[in-house]
């Protein structure tokens, strides 16, 4: 699952349990929700995310998503341990963080 449950056209949180954004809109912070879990039963974490953030860095084939991974950098938060910190590279706005 990922931040958003588009199945069926409808956006609800299912990895995060919060997502905001930064008035100048060059930061977003995403904390894990707690009850999100691998089919394991391990809980998420925000090293999980950044792990297959790496991955689609590298290998991913979808040229949407490494266009977006390219324009941005994405790191544990310092303020919240079930938290990621994810912010753009460049002012550049045209690559969007996440839709309103």
């Amino acid at each position: 699952s990922g931040v958003f449950n588009n199945s069926d056209n409808t956006k609800e949180l299912v990895l995060a349990s919060s997502v905001s954004e930064s008035q100048d809109g060059l930061e977003i912070v995403i904390t894990i929700n707690p009850e999100a879990k691998f089919s394991d039963g391990d809980k998420v974490t925000p090293a999980d995310v950044i792990y297959t953030y790496e991955l689609y860095s590298k290998y991913g084939s979808d040229d949407n998503i490494r266009n977006i991974i390219s324009a941005v950098d994405i790191s544990e938060s310092p303020d919240n341990s079930s938290a990621l910190v994810v912010k753009r590279k460049t002012n550049n706005k045209t690559v969007k963080l996440r839709e309103n």
